[in-house]
């Protein structure tokens, strides 16, 4: 059975943008099914908490709003 080519894909992760599978999977997607996966996740960081519940909680409610809407 084939599916055919997907119109998009949409990596998400809750780690910063610079940690986690992005920057493995992201080439390996894009060989594979020929186009670039969309980055759902935070921003590039030095740490992959920000140490404070309160930032945390509005950094994963962008995360989800950046999985939905990419």
């Amino acid at each position: 059975m084939h599916y055919g080519s997907p119109a998009k894909v949409v990596w998400v992760q809750d780690e910063p943008q610079n940690m986690a599978g992005w920057s493995f999977i992201a080439p390996l997607v894009e060989s594979t099914l020929g186009i670039r996966p969309v980055y759902a996740g935070r921003d590039s960081a030095a740490s992959p908490a920000v140490g404070a519940l309160s930032v945390h909680k509005v950094e994963q409610a962008d995360v989800i709003r950046q999985a939905f809407n990419a």
